[in-house]
């Protein structure tokens, strides 16, 4: 489960969003994801437009789990 996997500590700050933005599954989170993994990480600061992800609270709570992990 991406939950499980959120959790780990093994992981960096973009992997653990990128884990989350993937397991909620919409075009628009899997773009995103898709843009992190290509090379985002690192840079100081990151923008995230997910405006168009019709996302619920469920979802908000995953990605915000991602970036407490």
């Amino acid at each position: 489960m991406a939950a499980d996997t959120l959790q780990s500590s093994q992981l960096t700050l973009e992997e653990s969003l990128e884990i989350a933005l993937r397991a909620l599954g919409s075009d628009v989170t899997k773009a995103v994801a898709d843009n992190l993994a290509k090379g985002v990480v690192g840079l100081p600061t990151l923008n995230v437009h997910l405006r168009n992800a019709n996302m619920t609270a469920a979802d908000a709570k995953t990605i915000a789990n991602a970036l407490v992990a």
